[in-house]
């Protein structure tokens, strides 16, 4: 009889692979939370609401810098012209001053020949040192300084025969007028007229400085307004309202600022009157 041995376990198989298990779809995806209608109106009014401040700061930052650029050139032309009438000034003022020296000078000489003539013993010298004073007043002296001594205005001409007409009274009186102190500044008078008006002009292009200076500043004002709400914009929670409020008192100040500063118009100059042709400009001459 034979040995049959037991049976063994069954010999191991692995089980079919299920994709199914492995790869499955993804679950669908779930539905936001529906949007109440008090956040979405809170989210549309805040953007509003920044978006016109950045609108209006924008603006109010644009004009006040056009307005700077424009008080800085009427500066630089102010101080210009002021520049160019001082020179002028100066100029007329030194001639004022050298006419009034010059006639000082012939009014003095004169002088001595009047007394040397009226105290002369020989007619002929008496006769021609008169003749040089009366030349030398009528003929060398400025208008001015012949009417500031007070001699007659009919003797001060070119007529030889007239001039030496003059009475020797008239010599005798203007003995007792010299050119004072009033008559100096008679004649620096329009040079200093013209400083005056040089002072004026550099007045304007101070104001002008200043005034450039102010809205220079409105629009540092402007631009922080601009950063206040930029960065409102980017937080989403409450403190967003707090950046906007800052950004707004801001924008509040600037506009208050700016409306109190004097305006330099648009800058836009006047357009030209059309040249006229030669045939009409000839036409109204005749």
């Amino acid at each position: 009889m034979s040995y049959t041995p037991p049976p063994g376990p069954p010999a191991y198989s692995q089980p079919p692979p299920q994709p199914q298990a492995y790869y499955s779809a993804p679950p669908p995806p779930q539905p936001a939370p529906p949007t109440t209608s008090s956040d979405k109106s809170s989210f549309d009014v805040f953007e509003l609401l920044t978006a016109l401040l950045l609108g209006v700061a924008a603006l109010g930052g644009a004009w006040s810098g056009h307005q700077s650029g424009l008080w800085g050139g009427n500066c630089q032309t102010a101080y210009g012209e002021a520049a160019n009438l001082t020179t002028r000034a100066g100029t007329v003022y030194q001639l004022g001053v050298s006419v009034a020296n010059r006639d000082s000078s012939l009014d003095i000489q004169a002088k001595q020949l009047v007394l040397e003539g009226m105290t002369s013993q020989d007619e002929v010298t008496k006769l021609k040192t008169l003749g040089v004073a009366k030349y030398l007043y009528a003929r060398q002296m400025s208008e001015d300084g012949y009417r500031a001594v007070g001699l007659p205005a009919e003797f001060r001409t070119q007529d030889d025969d007239k001039l030496m007409k003059m009475p020797e009274s008239a010599l005798e009186q203007s003995l007792d007028k010299d050119l004072d102190e009033k008559y100096f500044t008679q004649m620096t008078a329009p040079g200093e007229a013209i400083f005056a008006e040089a002072d004026k002009k550099f007045d304007e292009g101070r104001r002008a400085n200043q005034n450039g200076d102010q809205f220079g500043l409105a629009v540092v004002l402007y631009t922080i307004a601009l950063f206040f709400g930029g960065i409102a914009l980017v937080f989403k929670s409450i403190v967003r309202w707090g950046f906007f409020g800052m950004g707004m008192i801001t924008m509040l100040a600037a506009l208050i600022y700016m409306a109190r500063l004097p305006s330099a118009g648009w800058g836009v100059p006047p357009a030209a009157a059309p040249a006229a042709s030669g045939s009409a400009a000839a036409a109204a001459s005749n």
